[in-house]
């Protein structure tokens, strides 16, 4: 698509006629009989003949000539022989003047001028009265005895005569001068429709194809079928621009001209189509920068439409045709990507290019006269955008059986995966309902989603109970409930994770109070934001009974044990009591010593008992306060004065 744009502007503009006249001119001198201006054409039994190589033209650069100017014998030298098929002058704004002399040596007489069909077109036919008449038609004018067919317009010449007659033709156009001039049997022209026949079945095709890839549209909703649909719309509307069916479809007077026409389908066609390869391509996974370019190209080219009413049409023609080369590079780039990629449907795609392009060069060296006009040539550029969207439509089905095959796969993968997660599911429902553990889960705010066996047990509740029920509402007591409320706010809010562990007392659905600890910890989402609350609970009222008795045992236990102790110390004093009375009646100093020793080992040891009973810790005693009461009792003993005594201690602690 975007090649025969570019060389439509390319054969219109860039090859001029002196060029291909000089070429012709020298083929024919190596290999043909020299044709002059003047030459007279022969009809006789063909139904088509060729006037292009017997044509003289001349261009009147200001318009002013009129049929009596270059009918008279001064401008006879004015004129030049073209020598081509095909008379191509580009853009001009000329008047083109074209002289042609015929004889009819046929019997039937049935002869008519084929011509383009240009804003304003005058055939001067001679008369009677040795003057012309004139014939007027074309796009900005009314004609009358002319009719148009497939983009040519044919006008009766007059009946057989044995003499050649002369006739003058001139165009004026704001659009490429490209003349195709030719005589042609009207009868053959009125009774043959191989031509409508073929437009029949292109346009048919075409109008097909829309309604087909709509409704693939409207089934799989993927929108490259959308821009497929358009991209072939505006083909179709160029063919008919090119064709010249445009002029013979646009009223005379009409606002727009063909050339504003061209301008918007030209525009139009090159933004769907890249559309159209970013969708067929997946150039937006493969090549996200690519992707993007392909993106503003076609935006570009949509800007071209309000361009028609104020930049002239080379200017934008020029324009479109820089955004057709950007445009082959980005998409070849894209088709590289895909081969090395393996993508199937680019295959599809490259031959459509190949088939459009050979349609194109078919229909570009048909008009510079290097290919003969014949119905494959003529019909170049239909039968290349035909095929063209026929393997484009084959592509997206191919694109459709890729798609297809990949949803299976994915649909069995899917299956596969959907088997796995239900045996997850039933292994998770299992270990939580079994959980020796109460759980439950809960939204933001406390109200219940989901509870296991043990805790509806724990609570003696049952699942419809806890349905659209609040966890403050149903274990707190009246007065915890705020706070309580406050508190769960406070964890569900913070922005520290972490699982929230602390000891309650609930009630159960009887009114029985139970001890629980609670382990919390809350789910967010990827951001961040607290979805819920998981909640383990376990019942440790026994624990705490239990362990309120225990208490108490040991308690107990001290209580004896320091008894045991103070009375152990009491009756070790008594015994050094004992000690000091019998020292007393012990004359003997040694003995006396012995005895007031042994006492004192005792009085240490009576210590050591007066200290775990006063110790909050029947199994430890500080050994600094230990040693230090030691040495005091034994220092106060032996009668030994503060003043006259000092003491160091260096003790470690322990």
């Amino acid at each position: 698509m975007i090649v025969v744009f570019f060389t439509q502007f390319w054969s219109r503009s860039i090859i001029r006629r002196p060029a291909r006249r000089a070429l012709a001119i020298l083929l024919l001198c190596s290999s043909l009989p020299v044709l002059y201006a003047g030459d007279i054409v022969n009809l006789r039994d063909k139904d088509y003949y060729g006037l292009g190589p017997h044509c003289d033209y001349l261009l009147d650069t200001g318009g002013a000539l009129s049929i009596s100017d270059v009918s008279s014998e001064p401008f006879t030298p004015a004129f030049t022989p073209s020598g081509d098929e095909t008379l191509n002058f580009g853009y001009t704004s000329a008047a083109l003047w074209l002289r042609v002399t015929l004889q009819d040596r046929s019997d039937h007489g049935h002869w008519a001028l084929e011509v383009d069909n240009f804003d304003d077109v005058r055939v001067y036919l001679p008369d009677s009265h040795g003057g012309f008449r004139e014939e007027r038609f074309g796009r900005k004018t009314v004609q009358t005895n002319v009719l148009r067919r497939s983009g040519y317009s044919y006008v009766q010449l007059p009946c057989a005569t044995d003499h050649p007659v002369t006739v003058f033709l001139r165009y004026h156009h704001q659009d490429t001068m490209l003349v195709h001039l030719s005589v042609v049997d009207m009868q053959a022209v009125l009774n043959t429709n191989q031509k409508e026949l073929f437009y029949g079945v292109y346009f048919g095709s075409i109008a097909v194809m829309v309604l087909y890839n709509l409704l693939l549209f409207f089934l799989l909703r993927d929108t490259s079928y959308v821009f497929y649909v358009l991209y072939i719309v505006n083909m179709f509307f160029i063919q008919i621009v090119f064709s010249g069916i445009i002029l013979d479809l646009m009223p005379p007077g009409s606002f727009f001209s063909a050339d504003m026409v061209e301008t918007v389908v030209i525009a139009l066609a090159l933004a769907f189509y890249l559309q159209f390869v970013r969708k067929f391509l997946i150039s937006g996974l493969i090549s996200p920068r690519i992707d993007r370019l392909l993106f503003v190209v076609s935006l570009a080219a949509a800007a071209h439409l309000p361009t028609i009413f104020f930049l002239p049409f080379p200017i934008r023609t020029l324009s479109l045709s820089l955004l057709f080369l950007v445009s082959i590079g980005l998409c070849f780039t894209v088709v590289i990507i895909c081969l090395r990629k393996r993508y199937t449907p680019v295959y599809f795609f490259i031959a459509s290019w190949f088939v459009l392009i050979a349609g194109v060069l078919a229909f570009v060296f048909r008009n510079i006269n290097m290919l003969p006009n014949t119905f494959l040539t003529d019909n170049a550029m239909q039968m290349g955008s035909s095929l063209e969207a026929i393997l484009l439509a084959f592509g997206l089905a191919n694109r459709i059986h890729i798609l297809q095959r990949e949803k299976e796969l994915a649909y069995e993968w899917s299956r596969l995966n959907q088997r796995k997660a239900e045996k997850l599911e039933r292994d998770y429902r299992r270990l939580f309902e079994t959980a020796p553990l109460g759980i439950a889960l809960f939204d933001p705010e406390g109200n219940y989603l989901e509870t296991n066996i043990s805790y509806r047990r724990m609570y003696e509740l049952e699942r419809e109970e806890l349905s659209g029920k609040n966890l403050f509402d149903t274990v707190y007591h009246e007065e915890r409930r705020e706070i309580e409320r406050e508190q769960w706010k406070n964890m569900v809010s913070r922005s520290q994770p972490g699982i929230s562990s602390f000891e309650r007392t609930n009630l159960t659905a009887s009114g029985n109070r139970i001890n629980v600890r609670y382990f919390l910890n809350r789910t967010v989402n990827e951001l961040g934001e607290p979805l819920g609350v998981l909640c383990c609970v376990e019942d440790i009222t026994d624990l705490k009974k239990a362990l309120h008795k225990l208490t108490d045992t040991i308690k107990e236990k001290d209580i004896l044990l320091k008894e045991v102790h103070h009375r152990v110390k009491n009756n070790l004093q008594i015994i050094i009591s004992l000690f000091r009375i019998k020292s007393r009646e012990i004359s003997d100093p040694a003995v006396e010593e012995i005895l007031e020793s042994t006492a004192g080992r005792i009085r240490t040891i009576a210590n050591l008992h007066n200290r775990i009973y006063l110790s909050p810790d029947v199994a430890h005693v500080e050994a600094d306060a230990f040693i230090r009461s030691t040495v005091k009792q034994t220092l106060s003993a032996f009668h030994f004065p503060d003043e006259k005594l000092e003491v160091n201690y260096d003790i470690t602690p322990c």
